[in-house]
């Protein structure tokens, strides 16, 4: 298990208004999920462009957030959780022209458990956006054995997320705003509130 963190930090703004972009648009994506004995493979595809260009931010985006343990959701039990166990998970992601592959191994039977549980709940953000995004989740059983590393609220945040040789065509420094990168007809689509005391809350 890896120590987790709180907070804020250099990227946070810009993964928030990315995930809520895709609860603005998850009716136009596909998503198909298998169940493997030791983890899971998922793939998300969308025939909208501007779908494509998100999901590929958000799924590297996340990949390198639960690396460094910069916790999203920190209100849903089970987004730390997993985070927490982010050194345990061997991770394979694959962008692709209309979307993006994701394999996810562990040796650790809790894990995996964990890995389903997510693939669970990012498919039901797919299929019904904010209205799933509000719920929080439930953990699976854990091994009696096992114990959870405390949060780490005090410990320094790591000051710019992203690494100088980061190939994304989104958001390479933190001086650009989301509407900057995006096109303006992707944001606001259900009619939603972006401020810290709107839908934001939901990616804390």
């Amino acid at each position: 298990m890896q120590p987790i963190y709180y907070g804020w930090d250099a990227a946070k703004e810009h993964d928030q208004e990315v995930g809520h972009q895709l609860f603005d648009r998850h009716a136009t994506t596909k998503r198909t999920v298998e169940k493997l004995a030791d983890g899971i493979r998922t793939l998300t595809t969308s025939t909208d462009p501007v779908t494509v260009a998100l999901l590929h931010d958000h799924v590297l985006a996340m990949e390198e957030r639960m690396r460094k343990g910069l916790v999203m959701r920190r209100w849903d039990p089970f987004f730390p959780e997993l985070f927490r166990y982010a050194d345990e998970i061997h991770q394979r992601v694959e962008p692709r022209p209309d979307g993006i592959l994701v394999e996810a191994h562990s040796g650790n039977p809790y894990v995996v458990q964990l890995l389903y549980r997510h693939a669970e709940a990012v498919t039901d953000f797919a299929k019904r956006g904010w209205e799933a995004a509000r719920e929080p989740h439930q953990l699976p059983p854990k091994p009696t054995s096992s114990l959870s590393t405390p949060l780490s609220q005090d410990a320094p945040m790591p000051t710019n997320r992203r690494s100088a040789d980061d190939s994304r065509p989104l958001l390479n420094d933190q001086s650009q705003s989301p509407s900057a990168v995006y096109p303006q007809q992707c944001r606001g689509q259900g009619g939603h509130r972006r401020g810290r005391h709107g839908p934001s809350n939901v990616w804390r």
